[in-house]
């Protein structure tokens, strides 16, 4: 039981690792939140990027966002870091 919660811990930290990788490689730009901002606002943040950024122009992963480009990034940075 418990070396199964080891692979499957391994298997989503390499899962993770390449979904990160790949934003990177595709030139995203990312942000990552505090654990505090994502506890109280995570949902906020989702509704303020729909409405600035666009819902097809971001993606996120865990506490980092993803944008398409370096002013998108920043504007959200300003707003939320």
């Amino acid at each position: 039981m418990i070396i199964e919660t080891i692979r499957e811990f391994a298997e989503h930290r390499k899962l993770r690792k390449n979904v990160r990788e790949g934003f990177q490689a595709a030139g995203y730009y990312p942000v990552e939140l505090s654990s505090r901002t994502l506890m109280g606002e995570w949902q906020e943040c989702h509704r303020w990027c729909c409405e600035h950024i666009g819902e097809d122009h971001y993606s996120w992963t865990g506490g980092t966002f993803w944008f398409e480009t370096e002013q998108a990034a920043m504007m959200f940075a300003l707003r939320w870091s």
